[in-house]
């Protein structure tokens, strides 16, 4: 059998593996208390309990020592009907799906909850990763369309900075400073990436129908038989210091302090971003 522990709780599913858990799942079940676990093979798996497992509420779990790890807890809101992914970062766990580590996202059978997860191995609540790993987490959500969803980061102290980029907007936001708001289309798929460092934002380089530049105190944004684009400039925390929309062939943005910057450029179809100096 694979570790992850599932229970239905009033709409929603509740997820508990070793790391954590997420909609308030634990390691306590209750008694008389229905769940589900996963064979991790082909045919049958068996499980069974006696009386050594059976604890109080009041008396603390006894339980070995975590290796070394690093947990991220996202949250998405709708109306007060929440659901949680976990992110986490230890040294035994692997890119792939691993039963010990992982466990898969159920997904609610009510329409009114939106839900969260890593689009990884083919869906995860908890996704558990190598540290090596820690470059981007490609992550999804599902809801009413055109209902207004916010993502927040309920967990995170062990990362400094925590960076949602939304692939279909371009819109960066550092989740440790602010929850990020948007408006859910069910066309859309594949929406978000979640970064840990700036730099790891602007991975994309500038394609042939745009052109970012710095020039002296000014950022210059080239474009190429484009009308209507939304041009986005944030600094290394990840805030958004300038936002425009241009028509123009060249585009000049003035910048008054020196120091790196990202500039996304959204054309209404395709995202493009690149990381720029200001001396």
């Amino acid at each position: 059998l694979n570790n992850a522990i599932y229970v239905y709780n009033n709409g929603n599913w509740a997820t508990y593996i070793n790391s954590g858990g997420t909609n308030g799942g634990t390691n306590n079940i209750a008694m008389n208390q229905g769940f589900f676990v996963q064979v991790n093979a082909a045919g049958t798996g068996t499980l069974t309990m006696n009386d050594s497992v059976c604890v109080h509420n009041a008396v603390g779990y006894m339980k070995s020592a975590k290796v070394s790890e690093k947990i991220v807890r996202l949250q998405v809101n709708d109306a007060n009907k929440k659901d949680e992914t976990l992110i986490v970062f230890n040294e035994e766990a692997t890119v792939g799906y691993d039963g010990a580590y992982d466990a898969h996202k159920l997904f609610s059978f009510d329409a009114d909850y939106p839900q969260i997860y890593s689009t990884a191995n083919d869906f995860m609540s908890i996704n558990s990763l190598p540290f090596d790993a820690m470059g981007s987490v490609p992550l999804d959500v599902r809801g009413k369309d055109g209902n207004s969803l916010t993502i927040s980061a309920t967990q995170a102290e062990d990362f400094e900075n925590l960076y949602l980029k939304d692939e279909y907007t371009g819109e960066v936001t550092n989740l440790k400073h602010s929850d990020y708001t948007f408006v859910y289309h069910s066309g859309v798929i594949n929406r978000f990436s979640l970064f840990f460092s700036i730099t790891g934002v602007d991975e994309n380089a500038t394609s042939d129908w745009a052109k970012i530049f710095a020039t002296h105190k000014n950022i210059r944004v080239v474009l190429s038989n484009q009308s209507n684009v939304n041009v986005s400039v944030y600094n290394l925390l990840g805030q958004m210091i300038d936002a425009r929309s241009s028509n123009a062939q060249v585009t000049n943005i003035p910048i008054e302090k020196s120091g790196y910057y990202v500039v996304k450029i959204y054309n209404g179809k395709r995202i493009t971003s690149e990381k720029v100096f200001i001396k």
